[in-house]
């Protein structure tokens, strides 16, 4: 297997085909404890061949800086990837594989690619992935009530879960069982779906 195919492996692993394949345009996955795992379709070259650029950021100062952000071709029907470019913000570095039409920095394109592979395997064994898992509502005001404050909750003498919600202008308290869908939706984790077709 060459590098390209074992990118290209790696990518799909985290789910990366499956967004592209759903037609979104961009995804996060969400991690504790690491930073953040950014997803963006760039550019579509032709049928199958797609650029994406997947980063990390953290925060300084109030700016978003990235720690890297990469982009990558894709070519679908080959299952291949590649680094296209490499850039972070701490120190500011910008790096071009193919700086211009017909030229190739072939040391770059090597190390780039390397990087790229064992990034992919850090994001992975972090527990990243962009695939989506669709819920029942019942899972998903689990999910729900898992994931908001205490503050914004409450749980009443008869066992009723009750959540607060913007409605009509101001805020509320509505059973958790009487969520709309796009309140549920609102509030579910990146890369979790609510199953309306099972309603």
């Amino acid at each position: 297997m060459t590098i390209y195919e074992r990118i290209y492996k790696n990518l799909d692993k985290l789910g990366v085909m499956q967004v592209l394949a759903s037609g979104r345009r961009s995804a996060r996955s969400e991690v504790s404890g690491v930073m953040n795992l950014h997803l963006d379709v760039v550019l579509e070259e032709s049928s199958g061949v797609v650029r994406i650029a997947l980063a990390h950021y953290f925060r300084q100062s109030g700016d978003l800086c990235c720690d890297p952000d990469m982009t990558i071709r894709i070519d679908q029907q080959h299952k291949v990837a590649e680094a296209l470019t490499f850039q972070q913000a701490m120190p500011p570095v910008y790096q071009e594989v193919y700086p211009e039409p017909g030229l190739v920095r072939p040391k770059l394109k090597k190390d780039l690619n390397a990087f790229l592979d064992q990034w992919l395997k850090n994001c992975l064994s972090q527990g990243h992935s962009f695939a989506t898992k669709v819920v029942s509502r019942a899972q998903a005001l689990t999910l729900v009530w898992r994931k908001t404050h205490r503050d914004y909750k409450a749980k009443r003498e008869d066992g009723r879960k009750w959540i607060m919600v913007l409605r009509q202008g101001g805020s509320t308290l509505v059973p958790l069982d009487q969520l709309s869908d796009g309140e549920i939706k609102d509030r579910l984790p990146p890369g979790v779906e609510l199953d309306t077709a099972a309603d």
